[in-house]
């Protein structure tokens, strides 16, 4: 609707081309519809941003489950080279995380096969 309104507007102003001396100010009408057009063009931008941030939003709810699983897999893979730091350097091995726990209770598999499952791949 935006877009077929300056449009419109676009046109009516054509039509009123050559209808005055060059040089001339600006009728009030033509004043009040530049100005309306520039309203239009400012909304026009503010829904194409919020297009771009609704696609964003979308995107990260459906990729959720697979960033999660990713940022588990990030973490007992940190966790994992931390436990065998201390048993390099003689100290205890600590217990294990929560991400290390998780990370256990799946086959690396299965866990990529659920990261491509929600990615689409």
């Amino acid at each position: 609707m935006v877009t077929l309104a300056l449009n419109d507007i676009q046109d009516f102003k054509d039509s009123r081309k050559g209808k005055s001396r060059e040089g001339a100010p600006l009728t009030n009408e033509e004043v009040a519809l530049d100005i309306q057009a520039e309203n239009l063009k400012a909304l026009l931008i503010v829904l194409q941003d919020q297009r771009i941030a609704l696609s964003i939003d979308e995107a990260l709810h459906a990729d959720a489950a697979a960033l999660s699983a990713l940022s588990l897999a990030n973490q007992g893979e940190l966790d994992d080279h931390l436990a065998a730091l201390a048993l390099e350097s003689g100290g205890n091995l600590p217990l294990p995380t929560h991400a290390q726990r998780f990370l256990e209770s799946y086959q690396v598999p299965s866990l990529v096969d659920l990261i491509y499952d929600f990615r689409g791949y």
